[in-house]
């Protein structure tokens, strides 16, 4: 009788540490799942590039796969009380292809973070730019109320 205690304390104490083990790692989820829901929210720290005017409003793309998957962030670059620069995320958007065959003068804008680039760009009055990595940062100029509600733009490479 005494062997089957002794078995039983050991599959009690075995399944206490997998519990507690399996508590630990729902809270790391928990986490990690907080920090994405908070993360495209949350304001991060920007080196300040003198060649754009602060405050403006810019399209970021961040290349994920290697190829022609892009992450757009669509964010407000500002300067902080404090002296440094911001950016303040206004969306995000997954995009494929579409960079390597632009027209010369005209930029494929994600369709819903355009139109709002576009719209934010002239109801606040400041600047838009596209930042694609490998390239010039981009100036977006909007063209009356069709570009604005497409979300296209004619383009120019800033310094030029």
């Amino acid at each position: 009788m005494s062997e089957a205690l002794d078995r039983l304390a050991r599959l009690l104490d075995q399944a206490e540490r997998e519990r507690d083990e399996a508590k630990e790692e729902l809270r790391s989820c928990e986490r990690e799942l907080e920090g994405s829901l908070n993360g495209w929210r949350r304001g991060e720290g920007l080196p300040d590039d003198e060649a754009l005017p602060l405050p403006r409003l810019e399209l970021a793309y961040v290349q994920i796969d290697g190829w022609d998957t892009y992450s757009v962030k669509y964010r407000m670059v500002a300067k902080h009380l404090l002296g440094h620069v911001m950016t303040i995320p206004l969306g995000e958007t997954k995009t494929s292809g579409g960079l390597r065959n632009e027209a010369p003068n005209d930029a494929h804008l994600p369709f819903r973070d355009g139109a709002h680039i576009a719209h934010d760009s002239a109801h606040f009055q400041m600047p838009a730019y596209k930042i694609v990595p490998g390239r010039k940062p981009e100036r977006l100029v909007f063209n009356g109320w069709d570009q604005v509600k497409r979300g296209s733009a004619h383009r120019r490479e800033v310094g030029s």
